[in-house]
């Protein structure tokens, strides 16, 4: 975006103030940069205080005041505004990160619009929801019968443990979340915040792409590794 001053705080607070709390902002507060690493060395999860690697912003939006996260040792998201706590609740119960249970199928299911600043496709939280939630898709891009089993701090401090498996390190590098944008950019709506442009796509216009074309054999890869898969 360029120079803003007061940085990220500035930022979330005019975002806050646009939206309202009659409004829902969502963000995702991953504690990695690479799921697999981050599991085969794995430290407890604390909700309240395990740093989101997702950049500066997430990470002093997930600390701010009302603001909810879910509980999910990988895919955590924090939420702010109207029925936060109900959308980020039961994510503990998923057995896997975008499943029926987790706030993703919730935003999904209001169709939630994704905001894009600065960052393309490649970094669309929404555009892997159809990992978990469409039944029929052909490639799963988890480590094949491996799940694993990790304690995660709670909001009373208790510890639980969540069961999820892991996205496969050599599928994930071989995927190119780009290769759908051509399929939607008519959906899309351009902007401009600051120096940084901003792409706003609705989700389920993203999703119901998705199905089409994975009908079609078109997906979001360089290549499609692990034929066995299919």
């Amino acid at each position: 975006m360029g120079s803003v001053k007061g940085g990220p705080e500035t930022f979330i607070e005019a975002l806050k103030e646009y939206i309202t709390s009659k409004g829902l902002i969502v963000m995702s507060t991953y504690p990695h940069i690479n799921m697999y690493n981050y599991l085969e060395n794995y430290e407890i999860f604390d909700v309240k205080k395990t740093p989101s690697k997702n950049g500066s912003i997430t990470e002093i939006f997930r600390k701010g005041h009302d603001v909810i996260r879910s509980l999910h040792p990988t895919h955590s998201l924090a939420a702010w505004g109207k029925d936060a706590k109900y959308f980020m609740e039961g994510h503990e119960i998923s057995q896997s990160p975008y499943d029926e249970f987790s706030p993703y199928k919730k935003l999904l299911d209001i169709n939630v619009k994704m905001l894009l600043i600065g960052v393309n496709f490649n970094h669309a939280v929404m555009i892997r929801v159809i990992d978990d939630l469409y039944p029929d898709y052909p490639l799963s891009p988890y480590i094949p019968n491996k799940v694993y089993t990790v304690e995660v701090r709670n909001y009373d401090g208790n510890l639980i443990k969540i069961n999820t498996p892991c996205h496969d390190p050599i599928f994930s590098k071989e995927r190119n979340n780009m290769a759908i944008f051509p399929h939607v950019k008519d959906k899309v709506t351009f902007g401009k915040l600051g120096s940084a442009y901003t792409w706003v796509l609705r989700s389920q216009d993203l999703f119901n792409k998705q199905i089409d074309l994975s009908k079609k054999g078109v997906f979001p890869f360089y290549k499609l590794p692990l034929k066995n898969r299919l």
